[in-house]
């Protein structure tokens, strides 16, 4: 499953990652339960010291997203526009912190 690749491809990094951003554009096809699943082990993530951020949802997966009760929290602190926007924002929070 995709879920357990990330988990197993952060264990394998020498230095963990404090950020993994998941670039979402070629993901139209979601489901809630998709996005459920891919949440738990963000969750999963966070515990461990990574941040999940999110970027360049399409429209339709964005609609589904927003069907998921999390999502709400999610896209508020760690979901963006674009992959451009979440370095910007990951290079201003490093450079402030």
């Amino acid at each position: 499953r995709f879920a357990d690749r990330i988990g197993q491809i952060i264990e394998e990094q020498q230095v963990r990652p404090d950020v993994l951003l998941l670039d979402l554009s070629v993901a139209a096809n979601v489901d809630t339960t998709a996005i459920a699943v891919i949440e738990e082990r963000a969750g999963d993530l966070d515990e461990q010291g990574t941040e999940v951020w999110y970027a360049s949802l399409t429209d339709t997966a964005l609609d589904v997203a927003r069907r998921v009760d999390s999502w709400r929290e999610i896209e508020s602190t760690n979901a963006f526009p674009t992959v451009a926007a979440a370095v910007a924002h990951y290079q201003a929070r490093s450079d402030s912190g």
